[in-house]
């Protein structure tokens, strides 16, 4: 295990090896990110320059177009107590409409089915685990996030705070779904092989992560952080399945939420699969190029506009840190982090010189350019759009390039 600095402490991370998927032993780094912010980490005071930052590579496997990270920072450094961990699907501003797209899948699949015992891995806030009460006579919560809570059985819903790995089951599930969550883990491969030894072949299997695809399409690679250690592409998660036994029969994708995929699988050792185009190092090099070109142009931007008065950036997602090394501005002409939402009010982020404030709390937004920070996912900036913020800015900057 290695070290970097964090806060006055460092960065445990260990380094990835071979391709998860097809066992390549050294994928090809494609994309250096020196100083790579963590993010998702807000503190009370601001923070000496330097902190939360770490050295990264994107590589990618040539054999199966698979991405992944090549330094993984430990779980417990991303998620634990210190971190301050916070997103919960149903305080999230997109989380919601995410879990609605999914279950809207889930629905059109299953038909009329009603299933027996639902099993929901990666649970988080139990949002989804309640919407499937609608199709499950039982409904398992799995999430070692759960922990905190005293009850296990929480309004008919099963709580298991744990890892599935550990978990030992007394029925066999008739619905496992699994959202937003093999992205974040660094063997998302045993973790699908675990719930498919949980499966028989009637067993229904949704499951949901960001697509390599709908990155390099987009252009969207302010949507790489240290959580997201694995980048499934259509092609390396069908070899997937096909070294699962699984058979793959539909799956969906969210343009609205981070270009996120839903599938739909089952347990089928016959299965023959029909393989999607593979992601290739040529195509992510040349969507790569055209994204930091547009961000360098909107920096210039920013500069220009910073010459005729203050800049604010309003939206303090929890990515804004990725946001801003892309565009530069780890420490640049930003006056404040505008966000309405009072619990980030005074609040400042690990490794940015800029504190949080709500718009109420500044009287110039007249003479000032602002700059929309929070446009992960496509909802967001509409939302953004229609708020009054942007009706009294002097002049609105949108960095984003592809949405």
């Amino acid at each position: 295990m290695v070290n970097q600095t964090m806060y006055n402490t460092t960065i445990p991370f260990t380094t990835a090896g071979e391709c998860p998927i097809c066992g390549r032993p050294e994928p090809s780094p494609v994309l250096d990110l020196p100083g790579f912010p963590l993010t998702e980490i807000y503190t009370d005071h601001r923070q000496p320059p330097g902190p939360g930052l770490l050295d990264q590579t994107l590589t990618l496997c040539e054999d199966c177009g698979h991405a992944q990270l090549l330094r993984r920072v430990t779980a417990d450094t991303l998620y634990g107590h210190q971190a301050g961990y916070s997103f919960r699907t149903s305080s999230s501003p997109t989380g919601p409409a995410a879990v609605g797209f999914f279950f809207d899948f889930l629905t059109r699949r299953a038909g009329g089915r009603q299933y027996r015992r639902a099993l929901d891995v990666g649970a988080n806030d139990l949002y989804l685990a309640r919407k499937l009460q609608a199709r499950a006579e039982r409904v398992l919560a799995v999430d070692p996030m759960l922990r905190h809570l005293e009850v296990r059985l929480e309004a008919g819903i099963e709580i298991i705070p744990d890892y599935i790995e550990n978990v030992v089951l007394d029925e066999t599930p008739d619905l496992i779904v699994c959202k937003d969550v093999l992205e974040h883990l660094a063997d998302p491969v045993a973790v699908l092989a675990a719930l498919t030894e949980r499966a028989d072949h009637e067993t229904d299997i949704f499951v949901q992560m960001p697509i390599l695809d709908a990155l390099v399409a987009g252009g969207r690679f302010d949507q790489i952080t240290h959580q997201h250690l694995h980048y499934f592409s259509l092609h390396s998660f069908q070899k997937t399945l096909d070294r699962l036994g699984c058979r793959l029969l539909d799956h969906a994708v969210n343009h609205w939420h981070w270009g996120t995929a839903v599938f739909h699988f089952r347990k089928d050792p016959s299965a023959k699969p029909v393989m999607a185009p593979q992601i290739t190092r040529q195509a992510l090099e040349e969507s790569f190029e055209v994204f930091r070109g547009g961000l360098a142009a909107a920096r210039r931007r920013l500069d220009l506009q910073a010459a005729q008065g203050p800049v604010y950036a309003y939206g303090a997602a929890l990515t804004l840190p990725v946001t801003m090394y892309w565009l530069d501005l780890m420490d640049g002409p930003i006056k404040n982090i505008l966000d309405d939402d009072e619990r980030k009010r005074s609040r400042w982020y690990l490794n940015l010189p800029y504190q949080v404030l709500l718009p109420g709390d500044v009287d110039d937004l007249e003479q000032s350019t602002v700059m929309l920070t929070a446009f992960q996912a496509r909802l967001n900036l509409m939302k953004i759009m229609a708020g009054s913020i942007v009706q009294k800015a002097r002049h609105l900057l949108i960095p984003a390039q592809s949405l």
